[in-house]
């Protein structure tokens, strides 16, 4: 059951950083262990409250609109809800953290994005609790919490949380939360008009990309489409050629032909 947990949560964070190809291949392996997951689910019901029953909801949650096609949200929601539950009778902050970052996707594919913002402060309460100890999750905590507040336009608010996550996941060597924490800082500042310091935070990011590969960084067409769309404000209709079109190039190669995008994708 382990394994094919794993199988299941490998294919859901590797969708936006593999190539939709490679995401395609495994799709029937996947499949297969989602079903038996489903299955031990299942006949776990109405057991003891157990860690691994909580990440294997979790998984179920993930690969219900980070995998279905078209996203099963009604069945993200139920596994969500239901790992949160069975996580909230265990004593283990981690693992209740986990379920409801899986209920903070959930919140945001239903554009609920208030709350989300109540999910991710009560994560980033778990994630101060001195038995946590993992500190990628506490990065991931982090800018859920930014990212989250940047959604509802709480900018100010986000900043310190993003900038609190970047400096972590640089000392974790954890590149693409760094790259998250970069993306949501250049959201903020893009919608507060401050172009300048949104091409800085790019500066940062470029940086990463040259350094590491997409499998560690991550898909960053959303970063470069800002930056594409900051010189066609500027009025610099030339140089936005190029980055809107790597931007629509790197779309193709994760998410496959743009009549596969989901709705929120056509930025």
């Amino acid at each position: 059951m382990r394994l094919h947990r794993k199988i299941v949560e490998t294919a859901s964070n590797m969708k936006w950083r593999a190539g939709f190809e490679q995401v395609e291949a495994v799709g029937r392996v996947v499949a297969e262990s989602r079903a038996c997951l489903q299955d031990a689910w299942l006949r776990m019901e109405g057991e003891p409250p157990h860690a691994e029953t909580v990440r294997v909801l979790r998984a179920l949650s993930n690969y219900a609109w980070r995998i279905e096609d078209p996203a099963n949200w009604d069945a993200a929601e139920h596994y969500a809800r239901a790992a949160v539950a069975m996580g909230e009778q265990l004593d283990d902050p981690l693992d209740l953290s986990s379920a409801l970052n899986a209920l903070a996707g959930v919140h945001l594919g239903r554009g609920r994005l208030r709350e989300q913002v109540d999910v991710a402060l009560r994560r980033l309460e778990l994630a101060r609790d001195p038995r946590f100890g993992d500190l990628r999750e506490q990065v991931t905590t982090l800018n859920l919490v930014g990212g989250a507040l940047a959604i509802v336009g709480e900018y100010a608010l986000a900043m310190p949380y993003l900038l609190e996550a970047e400096s972590l996941g640089d000392h974790i060597r954890a590149v693409d939360l760094q790259v998250q924490s970069l993306s949501f800082q250049s959201q903020c500042w893009f919608r507060l008009d401050r172009w300048d310091e949104m091409f800085a935070i790019e500066d940062k990011r470029r940086d990463l990309e040259q350094r590491y590969p997409r499998e560690r960084v991550g898909a960053t067409c959303f970063e470069i489409a800002l930056g594409a769309t900051v010189f066609t404000l500027r009025g610099d209709l030339e140089r936005a050629k190029a980055p809107r079109q790597k931007a629509y190039d790197i779309m193709v190669g994760v998410s496959g032909p743009p009549e596969q995008w989901w709705r929120n994708q056509h930025y």
